[in-house]
């Protein structure tokens, strides 16, 4: 007797897949009975298994060992069982294979059908997961997912409230409402936590909040009372954000009327939702930082190549540049010190952006700044250089010199710069000459 037909005596479930192409080598006449598949061989085990078109996320693979079984539970949503199950390397005629023997530990039916509810939580939880981790924005993401913990809650209102630095004010950034349910969220901007005492002693203690009826809060936390009948919210669920062991705002639902005793879902998507937050905020911080000076805040030499680029690719209908080159920068350094320096930069980024508001300024090196104007007319464009020397004079000197070009139809960036940097200079040695 081969071990196959020794493996088909088990009344566990069994079967044997390569963990390199995922085929299935062989499934035991009890597992064969529960799947009924037909000719399995050399079909996928995800496809055959879990009716999956791409291999499970869940796989275990990675966690085999020729030495001892590898035990978890699984709820298989196909078979819709719930199973323990052992895994193992083995070879099989040559190939590594995966082995694994499943026992139905399924529950009785009442017990089933918490289990059953527990997969939809998980199933949902799944896809708030994905849609976070998916999506091409941030905002498209939180939409999503407070889109899906409004509807598992069959709930009013989906929202996350963030806390500032110092956890004293709170703001409502994001808000999902049901269809005919009216939108809150402009009304609950920088709230001061003095002001809602159930939010402040929450968020110190950073506990879950459950108001399962509004009317209990009437008489102690009279202010939340007020505020919450005021737009129509007879119940909540709210969980904590926790970083770093604080918590740091919250995931609510307002008026939930399924699923109100599960808590844990809110509680696991807050987790998952503050984890994305941070890491998209941080890919926000990089990616700004990659294309922004960082003392002025204005576009860096970076930005300006990768935009000389596109300017270049893309027919503009006219175009005008500036340059802008600081007055006596080094002097201010060695005479009053760097910071006064800086503070002269700042200024004079400042006062490019009041200029040119519809334009994008660059901070180039040092003192040198340069401004793309695109789209503008002559007429418009000279009337902001105009602006901005007027900006720019400080009693009688001012703190910049300043060159321009402005080109239309035929237009050649190099050339612009070249004649700007040009007037630049020009206007600077006229200064000194004064």
């Amino acid at each position: 007797m081969d071990r196959g037909d020794l493996i088909d005596e088990l009344e566990e479930l069994v079967y044997v897949s390569d963990i390199r192409t995922y085929e299935l080598l062989y499934m035991n006449k009890a597992l064969q009975t529960v799947v009924n598949c037909g000719d399995y061989l050399n079909r996928k085990c995800y496809q055959v298994l879990q009716n999956r078109e791409t291999p499970c996320e869940f796989c275990t693979n990675g966690r085999l060992s020729s030495d001892a079984f590898y035990v978890w539970q699984h709820w298989n949503l196909y078979l819709d069982k719930y199973y323990k199950l052992k895994d193992k390397l083995i070879s099989w005629n040559g190939r590594p294979a995966r082995m694994e023997l499943a026992v139905d530990i399924t529950e009785p039916e009442h017990a089933k059908q918490k289990i059953q509810r527990k997969l939809r939580t998980e199933r949902t939880l799944v896809e708030c997961i994905r849609s976070l981790t998916m999506a091409g924005s941030l905002e498209e993401a939180i939409q999503a997912v407070l889109s899906g913990i409004g509807e598992y809650y069959q709930a009013d209102r989906a929202y996350i409230l963030e806390l500032n630095e110092e956890r004293t004010v709170g703001t409502n950034t994001y808000e999902w409402c049901a269809p005919g349910v009216k939108a809150e969220i402009e009304f609950n901007q920088d709230i001061p936590l003095f002001l809602v005492p159930l939010w402040k002693e929450a968020i110190r203690d950073i506990a879950f909040v459950h108001v399962q009826d509004v009317e209990t809060l009437k008489e102690r936390y009279s202010v939340e009372y007020g505020r919450m009948r005021k737009q129509g919210i007879h119940s909540l669920m709210a969980a904590p954000f926790i970083l770093e062991d604080k918590g740091m705002g919250y995931v609510g639902v307002d008026n939930p009327s399924s699923n109100g005793d599960d808590t844990d879902f809110l509680k696991s998507v807050s987790y998952f939702v503050i984890s994305e937050l941070q890491k998209r905020r941080f890919q926000e911080a990089l990616e700004y930082q990659s294309g922004h000076d960082s003392l002025t805040g204005a576009f860096n030499r970076l930005q300006f190549d990768r935009d000389m680029e596109i300017y270049q690719k893309k027919r503009q209908g006219s175009m005008g540049i500036v340059f802008a080159d600081i007055n006596g920068l080094k002097q201010t350094n060695d005479t009053l010190g760097h910071e006064s320096g800086d503070h002269l930069i700042c200024s004079v980024a400042e006062k490019l952006r009041e200029s040119f508001q519809q334009g994008r300024v660059y901070r180039m090196g040092g003192d040198e700044f340069l401004v793309f104007c695109s789209d503008v007319g002559r007429e418009e464009f000279e009337r902001m250089v105009d602006e901005c020397r007027r900006r720019l004079l400080l009693e009688s000197k001012s703190e910049a010199s300043v060159g321009w070009a402005w080109e239309q139809d035929e237009i050649d960036l190099e050339r612009m710069r070249r004649k700007a940097d040009k007037k630049m200079y020009q206007e600077k040695e006229g200064s000194r000459a004064e």
